[in-house]
């Protein structure tokens, strides 16, 4: 976990820091489904240009980007294989899908660099803010996100916990009981503290109604010009497409 920058946050007063985050995360969706539909050399090269000039903007290391694309390393290399061993002739397009999990990965690193966890939250009740129309309250969404988010890196430290209890105890991971005894002790502890949080929740008087937040969220002239250059960003590579 020391090693692993995924999705830890880099307090920095930069242009991107400052962004309103619902523009940040509508910005990544929005380039997430996008980046599938380049298929050119010349388009992936502009948008890797335009993603370097991010990475300036917002002061992120370059050390913890590439720490970032650390697990997904197997990953990549397994596309690779496929595509060499198996279709060589469409490698171009191996490359290409390679290059696009990559931007993608760099532009979710970028967000969550530059976004705090309390941020991205409000940011998504603020997005599903519509759905009180069907009766779906967006703060049990924001609140559930929060919590996800929480216990990835709880998640982890348990992992590594039992998995050195079991060690110590002379387990062989290569056998399918030790690994089954890991995995049950992992739920079973996870399911533990999600009911004592909803426990300590509920002792609070949670209510997903009558709240309020120190901080409203508010659309700023840097937000507007930001979309209308991811816009034209998205409109010059369609047309080099």
């Amino acid at each position: 976990m020391g090693n692993n920058l995924f999705g830890q946050y880099s307090c920095k007063n930069t242009l991107i820091h400052r962004l309103d985050p619902r523009v940040k995360i509508l910005s990544v969706v929005f380039a997430s489904i996008f980046l599938f539909l380049l298929k050119s050399y010349y388009s992936f090269v502009i948008i890797s240009i335009f993603i370097v000039l991010l990475i300036i903007i917002s002061k992120i290391k370059l050390i913890n980007l590439l720490i970032s694309l650390r697990p997904f390393l197997f990953f990549f290399v397994f596309i690779f294989l496929m595509y060499l061993l198996f279709a060589r002739a469409e490698l171009n397009t191996g490359i290409i899908t390679i290059w696009r999990f990559t931007i993608l990965i760099i532009i979710a690193s970028i967000l969550t660099f530059s976004t705090s966890i309390s941020q991205l939250v409000y940011a998504v009740e603020k997005l599903f803010m519509p759905l009180k129309v069907v009766g779906i309250s967006p703060r049990n969404i924001a609140v559930m996100v929060s919590a996800t988010i929480r216990f990835i890196p709880l998640l982890f430290l348990e992992a590594n916990n039992i998995r050195d209890a079991q060690k110590s105890r002379l387990a062989n991971f290569k056998k399918g009981k030790h690994v089954y005894g890991l995995v049950y002790s992992l739920l079973r502890k996870t399911f533990s503290k999600a009911a004592n949080l909803a426990d300590a929740m509920e002792s609070r008087c949670y209510r997903d109604y009558n709240y309020s937040h120190f901080k409203d969220l508010r659309l700023m002239g840097r937000d507007y010009v930001s979309i209308l250059f991811v816009i034209s960003i998205a409109g010059v590579l369609l047309w080099i497409s």
